[in-house]
């Protein structure tokens, strides 16, 4: 894996393994998850974890606020290193056609082609890149790469003020990549299978297709986000935030037809939900048919559910039937914090900052 393709590194200095891991700090812009893991041997603990919600407003300022407030007022985590990851509401996965070359090189093509050759361009951004596998169709000499790309203001708003309140970003990644290391703490992962990981959370899901530990293919998803869903029950139920999550967890979104027993709430909630669940089923469908066209060995044999979605009550059988791969909620085996089981929701919920703490014990 190339060294530019891994993260945004915003502290220059060796990883060199841990006894518990980072703080993993993954900043939604309506929730934060964080995360401490443990490892002793192949066994992973879950150390400590909480969820934020930030105030409404400013992302990056807001998220420092939420999560110095939260540091500042609790000592539960174990030391002052850091991991974070930013949402994809504010950022961007781009494919570009390049002239083959280092990746020296390459990083200063995609400068341009950011940039546009226009001083009055978007403000700076920061990125990483990796190189595509789906190069059939490219003239000779070219390159197909991926690019994940945030603006830089927030990288550095994040990363500053949390150095400001005594926290150090050790790596500040992007969340293809911190999917990737999720995949790959699972007891069974093999790298040379490929495996499709689906991150169903805030306004903006992204899928993403896994082999030799890259992702060879990522799409984020439109208008089909939990947190499209979660306003759309409030909106309509009159309901807040934390009662429409609580019906999801309970009630099936499927069609009311579906039941054999007539219930009332079920059968409104899922009337509210066939539109966004009718756009996640198109999402899959283009998605996968892609896929499928381009290169059918790289078809997923599993796909692992992320994010919010995950709690959603079943959302393994909801998803291995609109997509046709066997989906399951991501979940590491015997999981405990504070002697207590960790449910696989919890977890799926955190996956991302658990990834993110993980990266202490690499080396």
């Amino acid at each position: 894996m190339s060294s530019a393709s891994v993260v945004f590194r915003l502290v220059s200095r060796t990883l060199h393994r841990r006894d518990v891991g980072w703080i993993g700090i993954d900043v939604g812009r309506h929730q934060i998850k964080l995360a401490q893991v443990e490892k002793q041997g192949n066994r992973w603990s879950l150390r400590q974890s909480d969820l934020l919600t930030p105030p409404e407003g400013d992302y990056a300022q807001n998220a420092v606020t939420a999560i110095v407030d939260r540091e500042l007022h609790s000592s539960s985590f174990t030391g002052r290193n850091v991991a974070c990851t930013a949402s994809m509401s504010v950022s961007e996965l781009l494919t570009m056609e390049l002239p083959d070359g280092s990746d020296e090189e390459l990083r200063l093509m995609i400068e341009q082609n950011l940039e546009g050759g226009d001083e009055t361009a978007d403000e700076p951004r920061q990125f990483a890149f990796w190189k595509g596998r789906f190069t059939r169709h490219l003239d000779e000499g070219m390159t197909q790469v991926h690019v994940a790309a945030a603006k830089k203001q927030i990288v550095t708003t994040i990363a500053e003020g949390l150095f400001r309140a005594g926290l150090h970003c050790q790596v500040f990644d992007i969340l293809p990549f911190a999917m990737v290391r999720a995949m790959s703490m699972l007891p069974d992962a093999d790298e040379k299978r490929p495996v499709a990981a689906f991150d169903w959370s805030g306004a903006t899901p992204l899928f993403l297709i896994i082999k030799n530990g890259e992702p060879i293919f990522t799409r984020p998803f439109r208008h089909c986000g939990v947190e499209n869903i979660v306003q759309l029950l409030c909106s309509k139920l009159g309901l807040n935030r934390q009662e429409s999550q609580h019906l999801l967890e309970i009630y099936h979104p499927g069609r009311a037809g579906d039941d054999v027993e007539h219930n009332p709430i079920r059968e409104a909630i899922a009337e509210i939900m066939a539109e966004p669940m009718k756009v996640l089923t198109r999402e899959f469908e283009k998605t996968l048919a892609y896929v499928r066209q381009q290169q059918s060995e790289m078809w997923p044999e599993k796909l692992w559910i992320c994010g919010g979605g995950a709690s959603f009550a079943a959302v393994e059988s909801k998803l291995t039937n609109i997509t046709g791969i066997e989906s399951r909620v991501w979940h590491l085996p015997n999981v405990v914090q504070h002697g207590l089981p960790v449910p696989p929701a919890r977890q799926a919920v955190l996956c991302t900052a658990m990834a993110l703490s993980s990266l202490a014990y690499e080396k």
